[in-house]
């Protein structure tokens, strides 16, 4: 393994907090294991502890500074799934995919700068080796909830 990082060390001189997981639906898991050592982690949006800030399509009622803070928040949904499916964050292996969905106005294409605000935190938490992940960035009409950003994750486990 590349690591060159204790996770949790890592956050906590980040000033890092995780908030609780995203639960469960009735309808879909918010992680599934799949080819082995790779887990899915299902679209999490922009919400910490059901608040979400932001709502709308960008950049008409979301500025992209407002919507990077979204994918990062997004990105922290997907740590604490991460951190509730295995018990140890350290087990992340390598963060191997991101797909980026934005709520955009027409027009819009700079959807690849608001994805940065995911793959910062990404790699500020578990490194380079490990947290830098290939990575599409999508325009949408639309998003569940009105959110401006969901974000879906393929994660390889030790």
């Amino acid at each position: 393994m590349n690591r060159t990082n204790d996770v949790y060390q890592t956050l906590q001189a980040l000033g890092v907090t995780l908030p609780p997981s995203p639960a469960d639906s009735p309808y879909f898991s918010i992680t599934r294991p799949f080819g082995g050592s790779l887990l899915y982690v299902s679209g999490c949006g922009p919400v910490i502890e059901g608040e979400a800030h932001f709502s709308g399509t960008l950049p008409s009622h979301v500025s992209v500074e407002e919507g990077r803070l979204c994918a990062r928040r997004c990105a922290l949904n997907i740590i604490s799934a991460l951190e509730a499916y295995t018990g140890d964050l350290n087990r992340v292996k390598s963060i191997v995919k991101l797909l980026v969905y934005v709520s955009s106005d027409p027009g819009f294409s700079e959807q690849h700068l608001v994805a940065h605000g995911a793959s910062g935190l990404l790699l500020e938490v578990f490194g380079e080796a490990v947290g830098k992940a290939t990575r599409s960035a999508v325009g949408v009409a639309a998003l569940p909830l009105d959110f401006p950003v969901e974000i879906e994750a393929v994660v390889e486990l030790e």
